[in-house]
């Protein structure tokens, strides 16, 4: 299953620790990144200036859409949602604390929209 969570609420964090943002914290311990996920400067830079959550959610969208390529099923982002196991847990990452307006609440959105099976939740406490 795939779920979000901010680099620093380990208690959210679930199976394998995968980066979507452009930056990482010092000494933080990744399993991978998907830099196709992580917003564009131009789009943080926005976000600091106006924090528009609107503008930004579609933004944010356009630059998927970009990174879709059209539907074409050789892109990377129609072969990262092919690879997804429900069986296997990962932890889409960024830096905003839960409950704020963040990116991976976007991208988990998007994984539900097309993935279905795969979505486990955002910012989910693991109790385990």
């Amino acid at each position: 299953m795939l779920y979000t969570a901010s680099y620093r609420e380990t208690k959210n964090h679930h199976g394998e620790l995968i980066s979507i943002s452009r930056s990482v914290p010092r000494n933080f311990t990744l399993n991978g990144s998907i830099p196709f996920l992580a917003p564009s400067q131009a789009l943080l830079d926005f976000w600091k200036r106006t924090k528009n959550e609107q503008e930004y959610t579609d933004r944010y969208r356009e630059e998927l859409r970009r990174h879709w390529g059209g539907m074409d099923s050789e892109t990377a982002i129609a072969n990262w949602l092919r690879g997804l196991s429900p069986k296997i847990d990962q932890t889409l990452l960024c830096w905003e604390p839960a409950g704020g307006f963040c990116h991976r609440n976007l991208a988990i959105q998007f994984v539900k929209k097309y993935r279905p099976d795969c979505y486990g939740g955002q910012d989910v406490s693991n109790h385990s």
